[in-house]
């Protein structure tokens, strides 16, 4: 009886855990269908489960070994802080199930040296890709309605900013105040010929 005690104890914490604290995947910790953490010591490519619905707030945060990431298309946001100061993240393709970049989410990504927003993106956060000093172009989906503040200040070598929609379109778009503060682009192309930043 007592074995049979213990065994349901031990069931119970392990159902207590899985949804209290989070089930282990490798170096993820996933609860609730959303990747809370990641262990800082992960190296070269961690790939997220399918299924997986978030990449909550700081979950990659400092995972400074970490070189790419593999994002499945059921993901359908990327929240503040998700990818902060990850230094040796080089690759990231973002699917075109997510909706939302939130604040801060690949903020001083200094490996980075290119971008491609997917066309269900609507919104990019403020520092969004803030100071990501490799960044060298970037292509944005006419999808996108809004862009933070600072969205992209302080990306030094960002010559090339590319649009997927007209002219008009760009100049619709709500774009907050140094979006691309110390970027070297002056320009952005768009299917019909070059806009202002602004």
């Amino acid at each position: 009886m007592k074995a049979k005690k213990w065994g349901f104890i031990a069931a119970m914490l392990a159902v207590f855990v899985a949804r209290c604290i989070g089930k282990q995947y490798g170096a993820l910790t996933i609860k609730g269908g959303v990747v809370t953490k990641c262990d800082t010591s992960a190296t070269g490519t961690v790939e997220i489960p399918k299924g997986i619905k978030s990449i909550g707030e700081l979950a990659f945060s400092s995972c400074n070994d970490l070189m790419s990431i593999t994002i499945p298309d059921s993901i359908t946001s990327i929240e503040k802080m998700t990818f902060f100061g990850c230094r040796s993240l080089t690759s990231v393709t973002i699917p075109d199930s997510v909706t939302s970049i939130g604040k801060d989410a690949f903020f001083c990504c200094d490996s980075l040296t290119s971008i491609a927003i997917p066309n269900s993106v609507m919104f990019i956060g403020k520092n969004a890709f803030g100071a990501c000093s490799k960044l060298t172009s970037v292509t944005i989906s006419d999808s996108v309605t809004s862009i933070g503040k600072d969205a992209f200040g302080g990306c030094r070598y960002l010559a090339t900013i590319k649009y997927s929609g007209t002219i008009a379109q760009w100049n619709a778009v709500s774009k907050g105040d140094g979006w691309h503060d110390y970027v070297p682009a002056a320009t952005v192309e768009c299917t019909d010929g070059t806009a202002s930043l602004d």
